[in-house]
């Protein structure tokens, strides 16, 4: 190999912030940890990768020799630039941050370090080979040196967590200990499928051999771990196709590749018996650690899997874990092995733009200080407000079946002339110091509020924050699981998959939507913190009660007398927007209520003794004598094609603090925003009589003659 000479390594680095870091430069701590045995003037991968464009990323095993003798260092984060390297303020870019597989060098993601350095400001953890620090202590060693680092930052600066095979288990560990410091993740092979592999079974095995056997052995099991040649040819020949360099790259990747495959015998050398034994020991405490967690990790993630992995099946675990995390979505690598980032043609920048993951900038629903101000999934502090493509995608899968089926229509009303529109122009913005709540009807099951949040985000670029039942919200994780409510037994998946299921439905639409408009569970607390924080609020005060509806209930409210909310609302000068919605009631059938689905022989029994075990919504100064708040869905059946959606924001009220000391004020005001939904409702029921295109076979055959244009509705 060619050596590449730089200047001696610098000093400590220091942050943007000018705190020094605990670390020095990537190829100094390299060589530290016991990862580079040559002479200290080498440059590194990535710093070639940088400087040179056209350089290709070529190293040898023996690159990575064993540690210095009575040196140790324990795992720290390095950055992979010197600060004379860096033509751009890192400042301005997310940070990444990247953690390796059981080497702990860093070198196998190599090929990916040009295009993500022109991305990300980023550090990845480098470990010592003879580190035997337990998986959990090495959390917290991240999560340490991760709020040294991003804790004071802007909290608009994203972070990003990059976790490769055992580096996936740190990094998911690392987000659920830390999840104000860490925004997203992109896991790739995570070792979280170890249990399920053959390692369990095999590694004893291979452990106990004879040395010498061993050294033959290990190179032939560890193999995917140095990646596919033919795949790393081919990325190569389709990154140059075009170029007049295509032919010299081929050669140089083909060389790369032999090179990494004439390695092999010595990867006995880098991974002695007594080294791996700790490294599988590692992943074993990382999966017991990583397992329980998964469905708490609301940060959102991009799950690569290569379907050729030979090392741990990660085909299978893909979708498991984009089942287990609340807001992962899965992309499969064809053809990848374990080594998916060597060999990916397309660079992972380039894939992460591609799948609308990568952001500059996070725009937040309401001012956050610092990340030392904890917010995010279950909490009522700020939270992300979801960009174009994150909507796009969320649309794709909850609400463009809906949407198709009952094209739906928004209309708002001036404060000042009363006059109604067909947009929602008049809805107000929050601001600090003046949020803003809107109160309206639940219709049955919810089944529109996925499109109602939508298009406000849509219209306005407002978020609105939804107070939910506890089994709605993320704690319903935490419930027996014999408490958790069975799902409604109706057909409404026709209208979008938006029933609901146990405990949020871990990967159904609705949990997704929950997710991705940062709802909070109901109570005085969080609509305290969500209404001090300036930010635009959803209630439904009707609860359960009101969503679960009977036969001949359709559109009837079921608020309670208290007027709590209008008190706490008051007291921050808050905006009310009382709003009706019609269409969903009377496009089902109930066939039993949730009254006889509780008589039934049997089943009666079994929902009591669960419903005893359910939290309540309300409590405290929110609860109400003889309140009924119970989970038990009634039995539906679609009515026949769904009838058109209506949705109309009132006038807007506006409150002043000192009303908040005024029981009767409030109770009057509470009064007049029930009035306003209830003739909300009234006039919507009226004015679709004479909608041409209420009928759906007429409304789908017009839009479907206009493709892209909403059929016109009632007249103003």
């Amino acid at each position: 190999m060619t050596s590449i000479l730089i200047p001696p390594p610098g000093p400590l680095l220091r942050s943007p912030h000018g705190a020094l870091h605990p670390f020095r430069t990537h190829e100094a701590l390299l060589r530290r940890c016991g990862h580079v045995s040559d002479p200290p003037r080498r440059m590194t991968v990535c710093q070639a990768s940088v400087q040179d464009p056209t350089y290709a990323p070529t190293f040898s095993i023996t690159s990575l020799g064993m540690p210095e003798q009575g040196y140790h260092v324990p795992p720290r984060l390095a950055c992979p630039l010197p600060p004379s390297t860096m033509a751009r303020d890192p400042v301005s870019l997310p940070l990444l941050v990247y953690f390796s597989g059981i080497d702990g060098s860093g070198m196998a993601a190599a090929r990916q370090f040009p295009s993500l350095l022109a991305m990300f400001d980023m550090r990845h953890l480098l470990t010592a080979r003879d580190d035997h620090t337990p998986f959990a202590d090495m959390v917290g060693l991240v999560v340490s040196q991760l709020e040294a680092e991003v804790g004071t930052a802007s909290p608009a600066r994203p972070v990003y967590l990059l976790g490769e095979s055992f580096g996936g288990l740190l990094a998911l560990a690392v987000a659920a200990a830390a999840p104000h410091l860490v925004d997203r993740l992109v896991l790739v092979n995570p070792a979280t499928s170890y249990p399920r592999s053959i390692w369990p079974m095999v590694a004893p095995y291979l452990l106990q051999t004879p040395p010498a056997l061993y050294k033959s052995v290990l190179p032939l099991v560890m193999a995917p771990l140095i990646g596919n040649p033919v795949s790393l040819l081919a990325a190569g020949v389709r990154d140059g196709a075009g170029q007049e360099s295509a032919a010299r790259q081929a050669a140089a990747l083909l060389q790369t590749a032999r090179t990494l495959w004439a390695q092999l015998p010595r990867l006995a050398d880098v991974l002695p018996q007594e080294t791996l034994a700790w490294k599988l020991e590692l992943i074993r405490q990382g999966c017991e650690h990583v397992g329980p967690l998964l469905p708490r990790i609301g940060q959102r993630c991009l799950i690569l899997m290569g379907t050729r992995d030979m090392l741990i099946p990660s085909g299978s675990e893909g979708p498991r874990l984009a089942r287990l995390l609340p807001r992962a979505r899965l992309k499969a690598l064809e053809g990848a092995s374990h080594s998916a980032l060597q060999e990916m043609s397309q660079g992972l920048g380039a894939v992460l733009e591609e799948e609308g993951f990568y952001i500059r900038h996070r725009r937040l629903s309401a001012p956050l200080e610092s990340r030392a101000s904890p917010g995010g999934r279950g909490e009522a502090g700020p939270v992300e407000v979801p960009g174009v493509a994150e909507i796009d995608r969320y649309a794709a899968s909850a609400t463009r079946l809906t949407r198709r089926l009952t094209s739906p229509v928004f209309l708002s009303t001036c404060a000042t002339t009363g006059r109604r529109v067909r947009s929602l122009d008049h809805l107000p913005r929050p601001a600090p110091g003046r949020p803003v709540l809107l109160v309206g009807n639940h219709q049955t099951l919810s089944a529109d509020l996925p499109v109602l949040c939508e298009e406000v985000l849509r219209q306005t670029g407002v978020l609105l924050r939804g107070l939910a039942h506890p089994l709605l919200s993320h704690e319903a994780e935490a419930e027996p699981r014999e408490a958790r409510p069975a799902g409604p037994w109706d057909a409404l998946s026709v209208l979008g998959g938006a029933a609901l299921t146990p405990g949020g439905g871990r990967g159904s639409s609705f949990s997704q939507m929950l997710e991705t408009f940062g709802a909070v569970r109901v109570s005085p607390r969080n609509m305290f913190r969500l209404l001090s924080n300036g930010e635009a609020i959803l209630l439904f005060p009707g609860g359960m009660r009101e969503a679960y509806k009977g036969r001949g209930e359709e559109y009837r409210l079921f608020w309670p007398d208290r007027s709590e909310f209008v008190r706490m609302a008051a007291r921050f000068g808050a905006t009310i927007v009382p709003f009706a919605a019609v269409g969903i009631d009377d496009s089902l059938n109930i066939l039993l209520d949730p009254s006889q689905v509780q008589a039934l022989p049997f089943v009666g029994d079994a929902l009591r003794r669960r419903q005893a075990l359910l939290p309540q919504a309300r409590s405290g100064p929110m609860a109400d004598a003889g309140w009924s708040d119970g989970f038990v869905p009634p039995v539906s059946i679609p009515r026949g094609a769904p009838q058109r959606l209506y949705f109309l924001f009132q006038a807007p009220i506006h409150t002043d603090p000192s009303e908040a000391r005024d029981r009767q004020a409030c109770d009057a005001l509470h009064s007049r925003i029930k009035g306003s939904v209830q003739e909300g409702i009234d006039f919507l029921l009226q004015a679709r009589a004479s909608d041409p295109y209420a009928a759906a076979t007429s409304r789908l055959l017009r839009e479907s003659l206009h493709p892209g244009q909403p059929a016109p509705t009632f007249p103003l």
